[in-house]
């Protein structure tokens, strides 16, 4: 495994190198210098640094030339610096081909650069902007027929815009309405009609029923006693706490069955009644006010 060949491989592609032991070596670019009437050209030059950080960017870049491990071509790579070490101990170069060699120059490692030693940066790709600068712009006046369409497809577009920004008004519209219609409905109870009362079924007349004695002319009869009822009472249909809502509900159940039965008792401040009056037996009281809490959808009750 050259390890010389691949430190000058890794300098010339990353423009420096470290080596543990060694120094870091890195190509820098020089500035152009005037000598009497000539101006030399800007070139570049290899220096030699003790400081530098220590990575495995070229034990990865050897190891992935031979398909071999990085443990392996790092330990390869201190070999041979030890080996160059030991070489500039005793006096000796070691030399990177094409790049220059190590010496031991002043009691101190320096790098001497190889005479012929020339380095060219990498090129910056340059087709595409070369191809774009041989195209020639052209300019094409549009024929009238393509003005023609071009004016009929923006008048097209214009149109469908308009017909989609009416499509979206009308449709906000419609639900505003039903909204608004919805919100009406609520607010107003429908009006529903008064339950008709149902005559009760005849008693059935018994047959077996004995004959009827003859009344006693010498013992007075006695008087039948008067059947319960509920005359002067009234069937609270609902309260309301404010007097517009009582008569506007009164103004509504006026135009039912029951017509102009329903009347508006204020009972206070607060407990306005709409009632209807009820003259019926006590008996029959329960049922009739669960027939009408069914039908307008609100607890009725007997007011006495």
């Amino acid at each position: 495994m050259d390890i010389a060949k691949y430190i000058g491989l890794y300098l010339l592609k990353n423009k420096f190198c470290y080596l543990h032991g060694l120094g870091n070596l890195q190509i820098h670019k020089k500035p152009p210098v005037v000598n009497g009437d000539t101006l030399s050209a800007p070139g570049y030059e290899i220096s030699l640094q003790s400081t530098g950080s220590i990575d495995d960017n070229l034990a990865n870049f050897i190891a992935t030339a031979e398909q071999t491990s990085i443990a392996k071509a790092s330990t390869e790579i201190r070999s041979f610096v030890d080996n160059a070490r030991a070489e500039l101990a005793a006096g000796n170069t070691v030399v990177i081909p094409g790049i220059g060699h190590f010496a031991h120059q002043n009691g101190k490692t320096a790098f001497v650069a190889d005479p012929n030693f020339s380095y060219a940066p990498t090129a910056i790709p340059t087709l595409k902007m070369s191809q774009r600068l041989e195209e020639k712009p052209s300019f094409k006046r549009a024929t009238p027929e393509e003005e023609h369409n071009n004016r009929s497809g923006s008048t097209l577009n214009n149109t469908k815009i308009w017909l989609i920004l009416l499509a979206v008004a009308g449709l906000i519209g419609v639900i505003v309405l039903v909204s608004r219609f919805l919100a009406k409905d609520q607010a107003e109870a429908p009006a529903v009609p008064a339950p008709v009362a149902t005559p009760a079924p005849a008693a059935p007349i018994d047959t077996m029923a004995a004959a009827p004695m003859p009344a006693d002319t010498n013992t007075p009869a006695m008087p039948a006693p008067p059947a319960a009822s509920a005359t002067g009472m009234q069937i609270v249909l609902r309260s309301y706490p404010t007097r517009a809502a009582a008569e506007k509900r009164q103004r509504q159940l006026k135009t039912t069955p029951l017509g102009e039965s329903v009347s508006l008792i204020a009972q206070d401040s607060a407990h306005y009644l709409v009632v209807i009056p009820y003259a019926g037996a006590l008996s029959d009281s329960t049922r009739v006010l669960d027939s009408l809490s069914r039908v307008y959808g609100s607890p009725a009750t007997l007011r006495r």
